[in-house]
């Protein structure tokens, strides 16, 4: 059963210095392990010729969470570690976070290390923001050109989204509907439309609160 959970807005990208050594903060919400790898390996791409490329990212899949980290070089438990917690702590999920180090010449300890990173990572995020994404559906509506007002009303009224609409002989319309009201969403489509009104539920998904 989808739940609701927590991720960032949007990309975000910050940079911090400490005693010459650049920590350069990328994180972005996405919603599969294809997608998180992607990502590191456009910023890898990105800073080729850094340092370090430190990540953690936290996937939901079927519900439960897939966490992965690296420390890409740098001393065990140093920089992967504390971003994933930068992840954990927020209480986020289906959100990859890469920090790129260039080394500036002056060794900061293990624990300069961990700070680093960690401020670095929180700092990305506080930039992208964080936004609740709750269970939804997506449905395919198709109503006489008469109907269309009143749909477009309804989606207002229930904070649907409308994602595509297609018009041809009728209007094929793409809705997404947060679960907790599709039922009332649904029967008051068949209210204004006395029943002239083709109806169907097509995928779970997700949208923003």
């Amino acid at each position: 059963m989808q739940s609701a959970y927590r991720t960032v807005k949007d990309y975000a990208r910050e940079q911090y210095v400490v005693k010459r050594s650049k920590f350069i903060a990328s994180v972005k919400p996405v919603v599969n392990e294809d997608q998180a790898v992607a990502f590191l390996v456009d910023v890898r791409n990105e800073f080729y010729d850094a340092t370090h490329n430190c990540y953690a990212y936290n996937i939901l899949v079927d519900g439960s969470p897939l966490w992965r980290f690296s420390d890409d070089g740098e001393p065990s438990g140093t920089a992967g570690l504390p971003i994933l917690n930068v992840i954990e702590q927020r209480s986020l999920s289906n959100v990859a976070i890469v920090v790129t180090r260039y080394f500036g010449g002056i060794l900061l300890g293990a624990g300069g290390l961990v700070r680093a990173y960690s401020h670095a990572a929180a700092l990305a995020v506080n930039a992208a923001g964080i936004m609740e994404m709750l269970p939804a559906k997506t449905i395919c509506v198709i109503i006489g050109y008469n109907l269309l007002s009143g749909v477009q009303k309804l989606v207002s009224t229930f904070e649907a989204q409308i994602v595509e609409t297609d018009y041809e002989d009728r209007v094929k319309i793409s809705i997404i509907v947060k679960t907790e009201v599709i039922d009332r969403f649904i029967k008051s489509l068949y209210d204004i439309s006395k029943g002239d009104i083709d109806i169907r539920i097509e995928n779970d998904t997700y949208m923003h609160n």
